[in-house]
Order: structure tokens, then sequence, then C-alpha cells
């Protein structure tokens, strides 16, 4: 059986810590930034009057 490729290596690590833009839930915005974590909350919920095409497209997701 052949072997897997080799992983590249790592050039270099970023210096600053990493950063969430959160769509949506609240909470885990919260939860990270409770932890020290740099998040952006964006506000956004679905549209009001249901899109099947959406709809089949959020549905697909979960």
């Amino acid at each position: 059986m052949p072997q897997p490729p080799e992983p590249a290596p790592v050039a270099a690590l970023p210096d600053t810590a990493p950063g969430v833009i959160n769509i949506g839930v609240d909470l885990f915005a919260e939860a990270l930034a409770a932890q020290d974590v740099p998040v952006i909350q964006v506000l956004w919920s679905p549209p009001e009057t249901p899109d099947d095409d959406l709809m089949s497209l959020l549905d697909s997701l979960i």
C-alpha cells in the first residue's frame, strides 16, 4: 500500500491571536469573549418571508 505524501512544512505561524467573526448566535460570541478571544458579532437572522430556494439551501447545511 503506498504511503501518504509528507505534509508540507509550516513556513511560519502568525504572530497575532486568531479572531472570530460570529454571525447570528449571540451565545457563541459571548462565550468567546469570556475567554478573551477577539470576536465581532454580526446581527443576522433568516428572512421573515421564507424563500423556497434559500430554505432548501439552509436545510442542506443541517
